[in-house]
């Protein structure tokens, strides 16, 4: 491969036996080793970033169904109030006619009761005037007294009952009004939950946006987000073992400069070898999305060059062949690159946008069953 470097420097230092050259391209194999960790702990914490957001997501999802549920439940108890509020308007309705009733009969009992008093004081004043009583003005007065007490008692009853009919009203009012006061509370909370849900649903789409870009951004470097878990552990062991590499590397230096005249090839030989060979081990997976990207490049450069075009139109057809060529490295035998590569050639071939996509699937497939180089 042409980038491998660091083979290289190893056959070199170990055919020419210069130790200056050797040590001179050892210096270029740390600079790259740490370019590689970097890139390494960059990829580590897309993979952190992307757990965060699935937490999230999860949250979100868990904490928006709750809200859901408490709202359905508020809006049920809501109905069954606002059925009781009308039943009990129904009831103080009903009791307000009764309290017109009672008041009518009370009326019209004090009424009667004072007129039939006015009856009993006539007769006794007839009585007393009379020289000589006669039993039928007796019968009279007692008559007329017995009535006058029946209408007080139906007096004093009416009183009661109106009196009572009242408190009933009262007691009716008050529930309405605790009820009306206890739906505008429930349909507070209710439309709060129903806010709450949506401000959820929002950050839930927008964690799945950025989530849906990390993931094409692991995959691009050849992370399975499908088991990120053992592609973290995995990307801790190379970051490790790159510096490790990188040390080693170091104190062979280190040990060449400060014993120039006494250090044999045997002496650094192993630190060298190990340096260099980890080098080439954690150069592929973190040079995959370079290649893919400088790729894709050359399809754009020669899929959308010349002048009077359409640039807002181009930019859409180039992002939907390089959707294509990631789909297609992700479901066939293929990579990224070589479907990118073949794109390229297409365009060559004078094949608009349309006529790539379509002719990619095909092309692909006939590829690999023929077992032909793309």
């Amino acid at each position: 491969m042409a980038k491998n470097v660091e083979i290289g420097f190893v056959i070199g230092a170990a055919l020419a036996g210069s130790f200056a050259g050797t040590f001179g391209k050892a210096g270029q194999s740390i600079g790259q080793l740490q370019k590689q960790a970097a890139s390494l702990q960059k990829v580590s914490g897309q993979i952190e970033a992307y757990q965060k957001l699935s937490g999230a997501i999860a949250k979100d999802q868990t904490a928006m169904a709750q809200a859901q549920v408490q709202a359905k439940n508020l809006e049920d108890k809501l109905g069954t109030i606002s059925t009781k509020t009308a039943e009990l308007k129904n009831h103080y309705s009903d009791s307000e006619a009764q309290v017109a009733k009672f008041q009518a009969e009370l009326i019209h009992n004090s009424d009667a009761y004072k007129l039939a008093q006015l009856n009993v004081q006539n007769l006794a004043n007839q009585i007393k005037n009379s020289n000589a009583p006669t039993g039928e003005l007796q019968k009279k007065y007692a008559a007329a007294q017995e009535q006058a007490r029946k209408l007080g008692e139906a007096a004093k009853q009416s009183s009661k009952s109106l009196k009572d009919q009242k408190a009933i009203s009262q007691a009716l009012k008050n529930e309405i009004k605790a009820s009306a006061d206890q739906a505008r509370i429930m349909s507070r909370e209710s439309q709060n939950l129903k806010n709450q849900s949506e401000q959820l649903n929002n950050a839930i789409s927008g964690n799945r946006e950025a989530l849906s870009g990390l993931r094409s951004e692991l995959q691009d470097a050849g992370v399975d987000t499908n088991n990120l878990a053992q592609e973290q552990e995995r990307l801790t062991r190379q970051s490790q073992r790159a510096a490790e590499a990188q040390v080693r590397l170091q104190n062979a230096q280190a040990r060449y400069n400060s014993v120039k005249e006494q250090l044999s090839w045997n002496n650094i030989k192993g630190d060298l070898m190990t340096g260099a060979a980890m080098a080439y081990s954690l150069y592929k997976p973190v040079s995959q999305a370079a290649d893919f990207e400088s790729a894709m490049a050359r399809v754009n450069a020669v899929a959308f060059s010349g002048g009077g075009r359409d640039k807002e139109k181009d930019a859409d057809d180039f992002k939907s062949l390089q959707k294509q060529a990631r789909q297609l490295g992700r479901a066939t035998q293929f990579t990224a690159v070589q479907a990118a590569n073949s794109q390229e050639n297409l365009a060559r071939a004078g094949f608009k946008t349309n006529e790539i996509i379509a002719a990619m699937p095909g092309l692909l497939s006939m590829a690999a069953a023929e077992g032909m180089d793309l």
